[in-house]
């Protein structure tokens, strides 16, 4: 645990509602908060919710993951 972080991102390739992050959210959250991180402090970093977890088009799955990769590193 980095003691004078401000910030913590999960990141993902699959879409919000899919993927680990709706199951480990809340486990986070109690894991952070026992190192004294307030709960909701961890912030989702990946795509918007779909029905599907890729567009099946491969010129806009590249231009998502993009995104996603950026948004890791936002603010570096």
């Amino acid at each position: 645990m980095y003691r004078y972080a401000r910030e913590c991102y999960f990141v993902q390739e699959e879409p919000r509602n899919q993927g680990v992050w709706p199951h480990v959210k809340e486990r986070l959250d109690f894991a952070l908060e026992q190192v004294g991180w307030s709960p909701g402090r961890v912030e989702f970093r990946g795509r918007k919710e779909s029905a599907v977890p890729a567009p099946g088009i491969g010129k806009m799955y590249g231009m998502q993951q993009k995104i996603v990769v950026e948004s890791a590193f936002e603010g570096l």
